[in-house]
């Protein structure tokens, strides 16, 4: 009897201990007003199931100069493989100060300020939004929340070169290539008004022009099979071009308009560890 209720105390432990971790990720995954990041400390704000980590990175285009974006963070992909998915402000940058941050202030806006210059560089102006959280969802989307919990602001909205699965680009949005000077040429993907996606050289020459029927008030998105579709307003499809992995188990995709000016789809391949283009918008 004695052993039977020393291993149901043991089980109870264990199940009390369990539930307290899972209760604990849970509120931490919750990022409250007044939380920063530093440049001098390179701390993060990861995602529940850690696969996402948003934090301040070296761009290599621009020694000594931070972004602050989000990033693959599953220990399968090696630190040198953990893509940037999202920089907040695109190409703004911060000095490595130790004044330099990045805060959710206590007005419900997220503020990335530039420590050697003493100025602000970038903000999501959403201090009349009512927010109250930020969390770092599971599927890369960083999010701002109200008390009852709705989305104010995600970083889906506002994608700089890359798309995850899950995201959608509307009418009037787009990508831009990484440039690595800021004055060079640049290279963008944009989604029409006749619901087309279109690769442009400086804003004006197009090089790349999506298949399918033309159409009003579509929008596309990348599926975690990796297809990349156009959606109509019942959220049909219209239109579907495929990874050439599309019906392969693959747990990490994303879609980037590469420096080159290509748009290119990636899987995370498992057993090479590396990172695979599985289509491209131009073939030659």
């Amino acid at each position: 009897m004695l052993q039977q209720d020393t291993v149901f105390c043991g089980s109870l432990f264990m199940l009390c201990v369990s539930i307290g971790l899972l209760l604990f990720q849970v509120v931490v995954s919750d990022i409250p007003l007044g939380s920063k990041l530093s440049v001098v400390e390179n701390d993060l704000w990861l995602s529940s199931n850690g696969d996402f980590a948003l934090g301040f990175f070296n761009r290599s285009d621009q020694p000594n100069q931070f972004g602050i974006g989000i990033h693959f963070n599953s220990r399968s992909i090696p630190v040198d493989k953990q893509t940037v998915v999202w920089v907040a402000g695109a190409d703004a940058a911060v000095g490595n100060s130790s004044r330099s941050f990045f805060q959710l202030t206590q007005n419900g806006e997220l503020l990335l300020f530039d420590g050697s210059g003493g100025v602000p560089v970038w903000t999501t102006k959403t201090s009349q939004l009512s927010v109250a959280s930020a969390v770092l969802r599971d599927d890369g989307n960083f999010v701002l929340l109200n008390d009852k919990k709705e989305i104010v602001w995600q970083s889906f909205d506002t994608p700089t070169d890359t798309l995850l699965p899950g995201q959608k680009l509307s009418v009037s949005e787009g990508l831009r290539a990484t440039s690595r000077n800021p004055v060079s040429s640049y290279y963008t993907l944009y989604m029409s008004d006749l619901g087309q996606l279109e690769l442009r050289w400086e804003s004006s020459i197009n090089y790349w022009k999506s298949g399918g029927p033309s159409h009003l008030n579509l929008s596309a998105v990348l599926t975690s099979n990796g297809t990349l579709q156009f959606l109509d307003q019942n959220l049909e499809p219209v239109w579907s071009v495929s990874g050439a992995d599309h019906h392969e188990s693959v747990k990490f995709r994303f879609l980037r308009l590469d420096l080159d000016g290509n748009l290119r789809l990636y899987s995370w391949v498992e057993v090479s560890r590396s990172w695979r283009s599985v289509w491209q918008a131009v073939e030659n």
